[in-house]
């Protein structure tokens, strides 16, 4: 279970081995910490030192995410430490075959799932936009394959080549989206990965939840999650969790297409304006609706896949010998 404060003015104190969780309008909820598995803060509130020690003593993270869902901070205990050798060997994934094909290896998933979600999103659809699905979907899954066809050269050789066919299918993918998506979505495209209106917004908070969650799965398995292998110099942020995210990007646009698709947002009440009113940020009430139907995604597919794939990553490096 993941303990998520959304409301301006919470405050979090320790009640023996609990977390007591309590709102600015005085409601009041216990959480054992032996039930957590992280504690996200995405809004302004207060925790105590007893909080963060027991947080500390059960390996429990607490993670402070900005009005976009991106980590800005990260508690982490000094017990375990880290595994240099570990890293060392993250290091050389940007250098060699190796780290090209596990790159390879995550877009060709993302492009995959990518497809899937354009066919489950056809099966209920009886007019045209079936058909045009379908064939997004198939345009989708070549570049899949020339990505596999790609050299597994080291990644620097390559890097503009695998950008190049991702960039084509994900115009490919969010142009068939936003055939679907229903106006109040203000949706025209990604415009480079971020953009405005309520469809960006929401998802790009969605994105930064999933960034989080890796983080913690790399800490957790002694990965250093600032040596990625597409995404490496110049990135002031976690590079590795950019690496490994990309299969997993549909949990959040699977979900936020679900809360456009059945009108479960609105203007009013899930967003808010702040600074001098020309910012628009997701609302408390945004950001519980947009974590519940999250989690349940999650839950079904890929909490459990994200786990393996870093599992296995620090694994497969701990036993690679070159």
């Amino acid at each position: 279970m993941i303990l998520t404060v959304t409301s301006h003015g919470s405050s979090l104190r320790r009640r023996g081995e609990c977390i007591e969780a309590k709102t600015d309008s005085g409601s009041l909820q216990r959480f054992p910490i032996c039930m957590l598995e992280a504690v996200l803060l995405t809004c302004s509130c207060s925790v105590s030192t007893d909080v963060m020690t027991l947080c500390a003593e059960h390996d429990v993270p607490v993670t402070m995410l900005d009005h976009h869902g991106v980590p800005v901070w990260r508690t982490e205990t000094f017990e375990g430490g880290s595994t240099p050798l570990l890293h060392r060997k993250q290091l050389e994934l940007a250098h060699c075959a190796a780290g090209t094909e596990l790159i390879k290896t995550l877009l060709g998933r993302k492009l995959k799932n990518c497809s899937d979600h354009l066919i489950r999103l056809a099966v209920n659809r009886r007019d045209e936009r079936k058909k045009l699905l379908s064939e997004k979907s198939d345009k989708i899954l070549t570049f899949a394959a020339k990505i596999e066809c790609t050299k597994n050269a080291p990644i620097s050789d390559v890097r503009g080549t695998l950008l190049g066919y991702e960039g084509s299918a994900g115009r490919i993918y969010f142009s068939a989206l936003e055939s679907l998506l229903p106006p109040e979505a203000e949706f025209s495209g990604r415009a480079g990965g971020a953009g405005d209106g309520a469809f960006n917004r929401m998802l790009n908070y969605g994105y930064g939840v999933l960034y989080q969650e890796l983080l913690r799965l790399c800490i957790k398995a002694r990965l250093d999650p600032y040596l990625g292998v597409m995404h490496t110099d110049g990135y002031s942020r976690p590079a590795l969790t950019f690496d490994l995210i990309e299969p997993f990007r549909t949990a959040a646009e699977q979900t936020v297409c679900k809360l456009f698709f059945r009108r479960q947002v609105r203007a009013d009440e899930h967003f808010t304006q702040v600074d001098d009113g020309s910012k628009i940020i997701l609302s408390g009430q945004g950001k519980r609706l947009l974590m519940d139907e999250l989690s349940v995604v999650m839950k079904k597919k890929y909490s459990s896949e994200m786990a393996r794939l870093v599992s296995g990553l620090a694994k497969g490096l701990a036993d690679w010998k070159r």
